[in-house]
């Protein structure tokens, strides 16, 4: 008993070093003088910090993790995978469509499957499925503990120190099996016991709740190919571009949903949701290319000059303004595939300039 009360004491010392070193420091913060010190011997950290690869950087989170911390997230809302941290805020009110991840943490995905690029590495989020019920006034809330049941989404959080750019959200959508016309959700995630499963990541009917019956409608390798490109695009425009997710600052969270009924592919300027229609084409849109594709359609909806405006008709009333649209998502598309179809961006040494060729389409150039 004593072993265990020392090793937890340890872990909550660990736990708060980690946070204190991690966690970003929000604009809004004001520190007096005297605390001078620790900005700047934070931001010497974080300096050396970024300069690991990350895999590296990943793998060294995952031992402050085990240390007792994790690296928190930039808060941004999250519609179908909201978040809530009960260290700093212990009123459990939030709830959403799909449940609540509670205490997140990221979880490294090594060699994780993709549709048709073989395997890859990602980010998803660890949590905590049922924190307040198994709480029991001694250990930490922490994922992966013990303790606890811990959970895995599919979703990355906000955290530029693992090149995560801003918040991305991949879920699923049906039609109700009892009223047919009625929308169904589900989440792509499932229960998980130690770091770097590969999944399955389609076992829970929701967040917060498991079943042994359950039988999810999609496969996880969709939602895990999006996730992945997603991953890999935002990376892209912030590098060459300095251009964070849809919104530039990456505020805005990117929520594709892989929906199983008829219907096409398509960047929903209204919703701003991505959807990902499976049962329309042979081949499913889950290729790089494809995703960057729709990723840059949000990109455009959120220039100023451009807006809901330029979407308004945009299939009945097509004008050259369209055009130069489809191209511009067609070449950031191919641009997402050649990037990352090598390492270290070796693919534009000589790219493929052939636009759905995973899916067999008629798009042999881009438009």
């Amino acid at each position: 008993m004593k072993q265990i009360f020392t090793r937890q004491a340890l872990l909550l010392i660990f736990h708060l070093i980690a946070n204190w070193i991690i966690r970003p420091t929000p604009a809004q913060w004001t520190y007096p003088p005297i605390q001078n010190w620790r900005i700047n011997f934070k931001k010497g950290l974080l300096a050396g910090f970024s300069n690991l690869s990350p895999m590296i950087r990943s793998l060294v989170l995952l031992l402050i993790f085990y240390s007792g911390g994790w690296c928190f997230p930039i808060a941004t809302a999250q519609t179908y995978y909201p978040w809530q941290d009960l260290q700093q805020n212990p009123n459990p009110n939030l709830s959403g469509i799909l449940g609540v991840m509670y205490n997140p943490a990221p979880y490294p995905v090594a060699l994780g499957k993709t549709y048709y690029h073989n395997s890859a590495n990602f980010f998803g989020t660890m949590y905590l499925l049922k924190p307040i019920d198994e709480y029991d006034g001694i250990h930490p809330m922490l994922p992966l503990s013990p303790y606890y049941t811990s959970g895995f989404a599919m979703c990355s959080q906000k955290i530029p120190l693992l090149e995560l750019y801003a918040p991305i959200e991949v879920g699923a959508v049906d039609s109700d099996p009892v009223n047919g016309l009625l929308d169904k959700y589900y989440p792509f995630a499932s229960i998980v016991t130690a770091p770097f499963s590969t999944g399955p990541f389609n076992k829970l009917p929701s967040l917060n709740e498991s079943s042994t019956n359950f039988n999810h409608p999609l496969s996880d390798v969709l939602a895990s190919s999006v996730l992945e490109a997603t991953q890999k695009f935002t990376r892209l425009t912030h590098n060459f571009y300095g251009w964070d997710g849809f919104d530039k600052l990456g505020q805005k969270c990117i929520t594709t949903l892989i929906d199983k009924r008829m219907g096409r592919t398509r960047y929903d300027y209204v919703t701003k949701i991505v959807h990902h229609n499976i049962a329309s084409y042979s081949e499913p849109s889950v290729s790089r290319d494809l995703i960057g594709h729709e990723l840059a359609h949000g990109i455009l909806n959120y220039v100023p000059a451009l807006g809901d405006a330029a979407y308004e008709g945009y299939e009945d009333n097509s004008i050259p303004l369209h055009e130069l649209m489809e191209f511009f998502c067609d070449v950031m598309g191919l641009a997402n595939l050649n990037y990352h179809d090598l390492p270290n961006g070796l693919g534009f040494a000589s790219p493929n300039w052939l636009y759905g060729v995973h899916q067999g389409l008629s798009l042999s150039t881009i438009r």
